[in-house]
């Protein structure tokens, strides 16, 4: 009924992002005006590093961009009204280089690390899609034009162009463009503002109007088609058979391929997993794709996505904020999450039974 929750000693944090290895998590500071940033060592429970943007802040939440790993987003206010910019922090010569100094290019945005070459990092700038070597920063490759929004998966890159059609080319961007879609299912005078992909067969996008269309390439059929309206964000699961958005109030799930293990699934089927009247936040994936956490106001819970006669919910933890901040890291099989401006901890699942079925362990 109640986890033991560990403390992790972080006074006035406010957000914090766990590194792909799992040994080191950075937080967040002093928000606005003077950004502080600390590297915690999640083993330890050791401050390793802290360093100072001073005039800058966190970007913005509307922006929808968090800190990939060693690159920081940040803005400041200015008489025009916000300055957005980057700072690349290297590890080895502990030292912030600024992107925006580097490049001499005042409005970069969505900036994401190359997933197989180290150093390099790709950006958009006035809708033009860039690749850059940071430590040669003056031979950028200009990857395509009139650009409305991209991702990366294994070894392409993706990204729909204003005509909302849809493109990859190869990360070092020197391969011809291959073009993915021949046409849209929305109007001419919608675009892409968020697009998350799990190969060229399966791509959601989020438009403008946060309407969300998925392309998807089944076993038994091909889909473009719109599964929803004022959606957030989406995930897809690790295999890919399944994904997951929602609203500020509602939960689904759609199948992108038949499930033939109980409980029985078949592609193109959506399920409505939950609603809330308060907002839902947070919402991720755990491990085993079959339960979804989230919270609702001051409850984190979990549920899973298993509606025949009703999804099993249950409450995982409440706080003294409204809306907390947070991550569960299957990895590590804890769940991290903000409390009245401290870090916490619980381990999850537990070696015991959950909805009959054992998880932990």
């Amino acid at each position: 009924d109640n986890y033991e929750k560990t403390n992790l000693n972080t006074p006035g944090i406010n957000k914090f992002f766990i590194s792909p290895k799992n040994d080191l998590m950075a937080y967040i500071i002093n928000p606005e005006n003077d950004l502080g940033i600390k590297i915690l060592n999640l083993e330890t429970g050791l401050v390793e590093k802290e360093f100072n943007f001073t005039g800058w802040e966190f970007i913005d939440e509307a922006r929808k961009e968090n800190i990939e790993w060693s690159s920081i987003p940040v803005r400041k206010k200015t008489e025009a009204g916000y300055e957005y910019n980057y700072f690349i922090y290297d590890f080895e010569a502990e030292t912030n280089l600024n992107l925006a100094d580097i490049l001499n290019k005042n409005d970069i945005y969505d900036v994401r690390w190359d997933p197989r070459d180290n150093g390099f990092l790709f950006f958009l700038e006035n809708n033009t899609l860039f690749r850059m070597d940071v430590k040669n920063p003056a031979e950028l490759v200009s990857i395509a034009e009139d650009v409305s929004s991209y991702d990366l998966s294994g070894q392409y890159v993706y990204y729909t162009k204003d005509s909302g059609l849809l493109f990859r080319n190869s990360l070092d961007g020197k391969s011809e463009p291959f073009q993915i879609t021949n046409n849209t299912p929305w109007k001419d005078d919608l675009r892409v503002s968020r697009m998350v992909i799990y190969d060229e067969n399966r791509i959601a996008l989020i438009l403008n109007n946060k309407d969300f269309y998925i392309f998807n390439k089944g076993e038994h059929n091909d889909y473009f088609r719109k599964l929803s309206g004022n959606i957030e964000e989406t995930h897809f699961s690790d295999d890919g058979k399944k994904i997951l958005f929602w609203s500020n109030n509602e939960i689904s799930v759609y199948f992108l391929r038949d499930q033939i293990s109980q409980p029985v699934r078949q592609e193109n089927e959506m399920y409505n997993v939950t609603r809330y009247s308060e907002p839902i936040k947070n919402v991720q994936w755990f491990k085993d794709y079959e339960h979804i956490i989230f919270n609702s106001g001051r409850w984190i819970k979990i549920i899973e996505i298993d509606i025949r006669d009703k999804a099993n919910s249950m409450d995982l933890s409440n706080t003294e904020n409204k809306n907390p901040f947070v991550i569960y890291n299957d990895s590590l099989e804890k769940l991290f999450f903000i409390d009245k401006e401290n870090l916490y901890s619980i381990n999850f699942p537990e070696k015991n039974t959950f909805f009959g079925v054992e998880i932990g362990g």
